[in-house]
Parts: C-alpha cells; sequence; structure tokens
C-alpha cells in the first residue's frame, strides 16, 4: 500500500522500475550465503524497499555495515520505522553488543547517485523490472566497484568487468526468479 501510494504521489505507477515485491527470508539466506560474504564486508539493498534485505543481511552474516538506498520517501519512512522497532528491542539482536541502529543505515536516494560503488562489498538489487536504460547504467556503477566486489542481480544483462559466479532459481514475493551472483575481478 506504501509503495502504490508513493507511485501515485511521483506520478511514476506506470514505469517498471518501480515494481514493488520482497525477498523471501529462507531464500535470501541461500542467496547470501552463495556471494560469500566476509566479515566486516559492506553490503547494500539498492531499491531497498521497507528494507527487510538489509535487515536479513544484518542478522545473517558477519556486515560491518548494512545500507538501503530507497527513492520512495514513504518506503524509506516506513524501512526506518521497521529498523527503529527492530533496535529498540534488544531480544531481536543478534547479540548484546550490536545494535542495528549503528551498523544499518537507510537512504532516501536515487541508486545512480548514491555512491554506494565507492564502498559497497556485496550489493543486492532486486532488478527484474528494471528497463534497459536503468540497468545499463547500474552495470556501469557495478563496473566502477573494487575488485572482489559481489553483485546479486536478478538481471543478467550488461553486466561488464563482472564474472558470473553463481546462478540458481528462488523462491520471492511474487513467485521463482533467477538470482544471479557475479564478482568483480
Amino acid at each position: 500500500r506504501v509503495s502504490q501510494t508513493e507511485r501515485r504521489r511521483l506520478q511514476v505507477g506506470e514505469q517498471k522500475a518501480f515494481t514493488y515485491g520482497e525477498v523471501v527470508f529462507v531464500s535470501f539466506c541461500e542467496i547470501l550465503r552463495a556471494a560469500k560474504p566476509k566479515q566486516g564486508d559492506i553490503f547494500y539493498d539498492l531499491g531497498s524497499g521497507t528494507g527487510k534485505a538489509m535487515i536479513a543481511a544484518h542478522l545473517l552474516q558477519t556486515f560491518k555495515e548494512c545500507h538501503g538506498v530507497e527513492l520512495l520517501e514513504g518506503l524509506c519512512k516506513l524501512s526506518r520505522d521497521v529498523l527503529e522497532r527492530f533496535g529498540s528491542d534488544r531480544n531481536l539482536w543478534k547479540s548484546p553488543s550490536v545494535d542495528p541502529r549503528q551498523s544499518c543505515f537507510v537512504h532516501h536516494a536515487d541508486m545512480l547517485k548514491h555512491p554506494w560503488w565507492e564502498v559497497a562489498d556485496v550489493v543486492y538489487t532486486s532488478s527484474i523490472c528494471f528497463d534497459e536504460q536503468l540497468y545499463t547504467k547500474l552495470g556501469e556503477r557495478f563496473a566502477m566497484m573494487k575488485k572482489g566486489a559481489r553483485v546479486i542481480t536478478l538481471k543478467m544483462d550488461n553486466i561488464s568487468q563482472l564474472k558470473l559466479v553463481f546462478r540458481k532459481s528462488y523462491k520471492m514475493s511474487w513467485g521463482r526468479c533467477t538470482v544471479y551472483v557475479y564478482e568483480k575481478t
């Protein structure tokens, strides 16, 4: 509902890039493992919606930081609210000393302008509805990532300077989808 309201407010309802879907937690657990994150890596979710993938990454792996980048203000606010509720309940923390509000960050920004490619080690983007122009521009940012960085994506078009290291079909909120993991070489 928040996604639909925001798309109407911004008059982008017909743009497929704003189609909303969520990761399935169990599938995302396996997907993250396939990207082989290392302790201290920095995770980014591009088009992060409510922040589900960002929080799952925080809980499932030993990332130094987890970031979500979302253009729709309403989803960004909802994501921050979820993070605040999650952080305020110590019973949900993965350890007594790890407050997710100190290592998870939500950015209200355009994924093509926020400089995630300068620091990210693992990037996830639910890119299945991105048009060719957006995905080409995103591919240019992938190419600027540091050597060894991994990209988890739902498309394999326009990925240059990255090597495909994993491919498998997973259940998502909208149905089954092939997930690709690339590594910057």
